[in-house]
């Protein structure tokens, strides 16, 4: 049941998408990296605003064709 619902999910992936949500994951994980071991409290901050934007990314990209769909009959 599991295995169908996950083969499901990954047929309908958005490929370039994905490899954006890596990219910008890596960016923001590279500079909070960068910023904490260089004491820079300014780059650490500011990395932490692509956290978001990746979450973002991979909730579109793993979003089915058709949408969610609500609660409803219609």
């Amino acid at each position: 049941m599991i295995r169908q619902w996950v083969h499901e999910r990954l047929r309908h992936v958005n490929g370039p998408l994905v490899a954006a949500t890596g990219v910008v994951t890596m960016l923001a994980a590279g500079s909070l990296w960068y910023g904490v071991q260089h004491d820079d409290i300014v780059t650490a901050l500011g990395a932490l605003l692509f956290f978001p934007a990746a979450a973002l990314l991979a909730g579109i990209s793993l979003r089915p064709p058709g949408g969610f769909r609500r609660g409803g009959t219609a």
